[in-house]
């Protein structure tokens, strides 16, 4: 009885979590295709432009890969057309400073904290 409490928990807060507004995670990688001395030149504005999409929910997690040959988005998105929309208003793509790669995935299992970020 306990178990089946215990697996009828889970399986709801599985099914909460997965339809989190009807959207999906993508990881978008970046890498650089100039030097950095022409990256630091936009990187104010694709900061703005990060900011934007925090502001907006579409971005949970970003940050420079180590060593800095470019960089790491956590995404949010309802498709990955979106996703591709919104990468176009990133200046780093606009003067070709970065490619992207796009990386849909499922979070099925996650911490409680990551949790209320799909919600």
């Amino acid at each position: 009885m306990v178990v089946k409490y215990l697996m009828e928990r889970c399986y709801k807060s599985l099914i909460q979590h997965r339809n989190y507004k009807n959207k999906f995670m993508y990881i978008i990688i970046l890498t650089y295709q100039k030097e950095l001395s022409e990256v630091e030149k936009h990187l104010e504005a694709h900061r703005t432009y990060l900011d934007k999409h925090y502001a907006s929910g579409h971005f949970v997690a970003s940050g420079a890969q180590v060593p800095r040959i470019g960089g790491i988005i956590l995404c949010k998105a309802g498709s990955r057309g979106e996703v591709e929309d919104i990468i176009a208003q990133d200046p780093f793509y606009q003067h070709q400073i970065a490619t992207y790669q796009v990386i849909e995935f499922t979070p099925t299992k996650f911490s409680e904290e990551f949790g209320k970020v799909l919600s």
